[in-house]
């Protein structure tokens, strides 16, 4: 499945596990972008950018940026397998976002 960035129009393929906002992130990471600019184009807290990262690498089990971009280019490559314990990610996603709604940001 191809996914596509209503803001920047980035396109790319699904991985498994990932949620799209993890997806998304990761592609903003891969592309030079700052935890700070993604939080402000998401309009979120920089701390909700930063569990968010966190979860991806737990979902991907990596240990730092280029170790989870680096597979969620290969997995673009072609089909992986499900990732373990990434179920509760949306729920948890979606959490964080009527937290930093309710916060004002």
């Amino acid at each position: 499945m191809e996914i596509r960035c209503p803001r920047c129009g980035a396109s790319y393929r699904a991985s498994p596990g990932l949620t799209d906002r993890e997806r998304h992130i990761l592609k903003q990471i891969a592309a030079g972008r700052s935890q700070l600019e993604i939080a402000a184009e998401l309009s979120v807290s920089r701390s909700t950018v930063q569990r968010w990262i966190q979860s991806a690498y737990r979902c991907l089990g990596a240990r730092n940026a280029v170790e989870a971009v680096g597979l969620l280019m290969r997995s673009a490559a072609g089909p992986g397998e499900d990732q373990a314990g990434c179920e509760d990610e949306a729920e948890d996603e979606a959490k964080d976002e009527a937290k930093d709604s309710a916060d004002g940001r």
